[in-house]
């Protein structure tokens, strides 16, 4: 690991990412500019930006000349660290060709401090994770899904004891923007608000649950529609961005879950900072993000969200008390600037060998490498993964299969019976 630099009081960074403002979910380039505000003389590079190089040596010369960053923070996605190209959208969005397509090159080429900001976990396998990590050099990881925030079973199926025991990883809450979403003093004309990714199904099996359940209530007002897919969306008109905050601000209910794997998901600080109820399942960690049954969202599990539901539409002084409450909770400790302040503090005491407070105090380094005897073999095989779920046998897809070979061999009999006939 780099020894301890001298760091000015608001160390310099250079981020690395694809500009991602018109992207279906822009809360990553609301965060980054929220960086970049916090830490003058940083910058951020990459295609959307400015991008004339994807060789990372190359790219800390043109930006800091003679000088360099104190430290490197990558955003770019999991997939193009392991050598792939850019997705499609972005090339086309961007005009990339040839090379460019790949950023960045080079990450391990450079001593400079380096962290990554993770997502999805389970995006990459456990030895994807190893090349990413370790391949590239990263010393330090914000993982918005590590410890206390997700389970540790699913953390251990997906990260090496080896990345554990060399990559500092910082837990760091997702946040959002303020100017976006927020309390638009909307009427409430929706009863209950259900939105987001339905599929695979078994990643989202509450949220699955809820929405068949409310969409057959004649006496519950829902509003539900598709989630609109991941893409560059700044010419369509889908509800994204303002409109998305505003449907939102109009239910008095905002029904989602926090998927198999139990994580503090983006909708629910949406729906907090949008003054609307938020009725979920409770993540790992609630507690320290503040949320709080029945004080600053309202917890259900698949046998009383109903029960529930019904219970708050029939006391609105309980709807508005809980979601001001959760709102002021937003306002407080989720927003991009707040955040921003924290990974200042985060940064300067991670480059100064120092140890980090704020969320980063929740998940030492010890506490990581010990994992291993905190869970069991069975417990860390049992995690489900996305890719598997999405092609797993179902009754339905057991049926289905039966009726195409069924379909498909009497086609051939007819052929060739039909091929006898006319020899004959």
């Amino acid at each position: 690991m780099t020894e301890a630099r001298s760091v000015q009081t608001r160390p310099r960074v250079l981020i690395l990412s694809p500009n991602l403002k018109d992207w279906t979910c822009p809360a990553l380039y609301y965060e980054q500019q929220a960086i970049l505000n916090a830490l003058p003389g940083s910058v951020i590079y990459g295609p959307g930006f400015q991008y004339n190089t994807n060789f990372v040596p190359d790219i800390v010369k043109e930006t800091f000349g003679s000088d360099q960053p104190d430290l490197i923070l990558c955003y770019v996605n999991d997939r193009r660290l392991l050598g792939q190209p850019m997705d499609s959208a972005t090339i086309v969005r961007y005009g990339l060709e040839g090379d460019m397509c790949i950023f960045p090159t080079g990450l391990e080429r450079v001593d400079i401090p380096k962290i990554i900001w993770i997502n999805d976990l389970w995006s990459c396998t456990l030895e994807e994770w190893d090349r990413i990590l370790l391949g590239n050099k990263f010393e330090f990881a914000l993982a918005t899904y590590s410890p206390p925030f997700v389970r540790d079973e699913v953390f251990v199926r997906f990260i090496s004891r080896r990345v554990r025991s060399s990559v500092r990883f910082i837990p760091w809450p997702r946040a959002i923007c303020p100017a976006i979403y927020r309390d638009y003093c909307s009427d409430k004309i929706y009863d209950v608000t259900l939105l987001g990714a339905l599929q695979p199904e078994g990643i989202y099996p509450l949220r699955n649950l809820m929405r068949r359940v409310f969409a057959t209530r004649s006496d519950i007002n829902f509003f539900h529609q598709d989630h609109p897919g991941y893409r560059y969306v700044a010419t369509e008109n889908v509800l994204v961005g303002e409109r998305y905050a505003r449907v939102i601000n109009q239910s008095k209910i905002f029904a989602t879950c926090t998927s198999v794997y139990r994580i503090p998901i983006m909708k629910l600080y949406e729906a907090l900072a949008c003054r609307s109820l938020l009725l979920s399942d409770a993540p790992c960690g609630a507690e320290f993000l503040g949320l709080v049954d029945g004080e600053t969202f309202a917890s259900v599990d698949n046998d009383n969200f109903l029960q529930k539901t019904m219970w708050y539409l029939a006391n609105p002084g309980e709807i508005d008390r809980v979601s001001k409450a959760g709102m002021q909770l937003f306002q407080d400790r989720h927003t991009t600037d707040v955040r921003a302040e924290e990974f200042c503090e985060v940064a300067t005491a991670l480059l100064s060998g120092k140890d980090p407070g704020s969320y980063a105090q929740l998940f030492s380094p010890e506490q990581a490498v010990a994992l291993d005897r905190s869970v069991s073999y069975w417990g860390v095989r049992k995690v489900p993964i996305p890719s598997k779920l999405a092609n797993r046998w179902t009754p339905k897809k057991f049926v289905r299969k039966i009726l195409s070979a069924l379909k498909k061999k009497f086609t051939n009999l007819r052929v060739a019976s039909d091929i006898k006939g006319k020899r004959e």
